[in-house]
């Protein structure tokens, strides 16, 4: 199914309303935006929300006759697509998009909001389609978007298509932007991307992130990556790290992903080189459960070796859940 929307309805769709199924989106100029909250906050107190509901309904129900017809169609198609059947009807849609008109709807989607989660989709997919034709184009644009949630998603959205082209040209125009959470966010995204393939690039690159739990949650997470790949690699790396928390955050993760080929390496990470406390248990309770299914005389004989307390006790218990259950079906 393709949607071809022909330039002469644009100016019906600046200043429409979208309504598909019970959702709708959104498609008018800021006044007439702002028209049913204030006609809510003027309704009389004692006719409650219920004529401030009816009023934004009818304006919508007038507006709804100057939507664009391809954007109505597209979405009410993408509304009524089955959850099996939505990722392929969104990739149609987006794909057969007029390659001349993608600017101009991202744009207008971007400008008006939504409150309809099809028409979220459709927005995002058309910009990474641009992205991908013209990611100079893509970039210039959501650069100028004001500040907040907009601004923040389109900026992801751009720097993950273009790194799909080119990863170094989408790194450096996301590392050139501003301060703030647009460019965090674009950067996180980049580095989790690149930690899939490339854990140590991803590693370099969070280095230019300022500190903040979302960086630390990346450096854990390449790190566990890596230890999948090269344990004493990810090892190596912890040791450069300087903050007491994060480094044994790192290793519980480190610890965790070692235990799924190495459990009795990943034991002694987990004993010689952390220091007692949350991580250290946490690490300790993830090597035990994987060690048990592999090989649960070896781990029973490594948790004997604990102090007496709760983490001996916890250890024993993911032991016993690890444990075969005996068949309830009486003996013949």
């Amino acid at each position: 199914m393709i949607f071809r929307m022909p330039r002469k309805l644009w100016p019906t769709l600046a200043g429409g309303l979208l309504l598909s199924g019970a959702a709708a989106l959104i498609l008018l100029r800021p006044a007439e935006r702002a028209a049913p909250r204030e006609a809510m906050e003027a309704a009389p107190a004692g006719q409650g929300s219920r004529a401030a509901e009816g009023k934004a309904r009818e304006r919508a129900a007038r507006e709804a006759s100057a939507v664009a017809p391809a954007l109505r169609e597209a979405l009410d198609a993408l509304a009524g697509a089955g959850e099996d059947e939505l990722a392929g009807e969104l990739k149609e849609v987006s794909a057969g998009w007029p390659q001349d008109e993608l600017a101009a709807t991202v744009a207008e989607m971007f400008a008006a909001g939504t409150v309809d989660p099809a028409a979220d989709l459709l927005r995002i997919a058309l910009l990474r389609r641009w992205t991908r034709l013209d990611p100079a184009a893509a970039a210039a644009w959501a650069a100028t978007l004001a500040e907040g949630a907009s601004r923040v998603a389109a900026i992801d959205q751009v720097a993950l298509a273009w790194t799909t082209r080119d990863p170094a040209a989408a790194w450096d125009w996301a590392v050139g932007l501003p301060d703030g959470p647009a460019r965090e966010a674009a950067l996180l995204s980049l580095a989790y991307e690149l930690s899939r393939d490339a854990p140590e690039l991803a590693l370099d690159r969070a280095a230019v992130l300022p500190d903040s739990p979302a960086r630390a949650q990346l450096v854990e997470h390449a790190l566990a990556n890596l230890a999948t790949r090269d344990p004493r690699a990810a090892l190596d790396r912890v040791a450069d790290i300087a903050d007491p928390l994060l480094r044994d955050n790192a290793l519980a993760r480190l610890a965790t992903s070692w235990a799924e080929s190495d459990p009795g390496s990943a034991a002694t990470l987990a004993v010689d080189a952390m220091k007692p406390g949350p991580a250290q248990e946490r690490a300790i309770a993830a090597i035990v459960q994987r060690w048990a299914q592999q090989d649960p005389a070896a781990v029973r004989a490594w948790v004997a070796t604990f102090p007496d307390g709760p983490v001996k006790d916890n250890a024993l218990g993911h032991i016993a859940e690890q444990a075969p259950k005996p068949d309830p079906r009486p003996a013949d």
